[in-house]
């Protein structure tokens, strides 16, 4: 798991940008969580892909099934910005296996207008 990572960050080195994209990807759905922060943060702005806020916010929150918390303050800073419908919100919090995480960002985003 620790390989891919290496080599996604190898990729992103020489700008093949949607390569390294996929060997994140690889070593996060096999628990690394420095995978996992970097596809979210990928997805976030649109490295290597479509900028995808259900994808990012779903490695953010995926993070805390291995006790990092770290994607929580990006998760805020995404919704802040108000790029995502509550729907958008709750699909990422299935796709993580954190439903009630994002139930709780739809009543902060609903409760602070974001």
């Amino acid at each position: 798991m620790g390989r891919a990572a290496v080599l996604g960050d190898r990729l992103a080195a020489i700008d093949e940008d949607a390569e390294a994209l996929s060997w994140y990807l690889h070593a996060a759905e096999r628990g690394h969580v420095g995978s996992m922060f970097a596809a979210g943060c990928w997805y976030r702005d649109g490295l290597g892909t479509a900028p995808d806020p259900v994808q990012a916010v779903r490695w953010f929150l995926a993070m805390l099934d291995h006790g990092n918390g770290d994607g929580i303050h990006e998760t805020i800073e995404l919704l802040q910005r108000g790029g995502m419908t509550p729907e958008q919100i709750r699909a990422a919090g299935e796709l993580a296996g954190r439903p009630s995480e994002a139930e709780t960002f739809v009543a902060m985003a609903t409760e602070r207008g974001w």
